[in-house]
């Protein structure tokens, strides 16, 4: 049986002359039957590993826009 799980970060900031700036990532993640219980070590890893993904790519597009560097 296949499961999946959803794993997001948002972030909003407000910007200096036109309100605010919304930046969000989600990943959906396909688990394994195995991975899904709570205790086990690979799951919490795996949703670990998403959330850093996530973060990171909040944390980066948000970096490039405060530092005006385009596309």
């Amino acid at each position: 049986m296949l499961n999946t799980m959803c794993v997001g970060v948002s972030q909003q900031i407000e910007l200096p002359h036109c309100g605010t700036l919304d930046v969000s990532c989600s990943v959906q993640i396909d688990l394994d039957e195995v991975l899904v219980f709570p205790d086990s070590d690979d799951s919490l890893k795996t949703v670990k590993q998403a959330y850093v993904a996530c973060h990171e790519a909040v944390t980066n597009e948000l970096h490039r826009h405060r530092s005006g560097t385009p596309d």
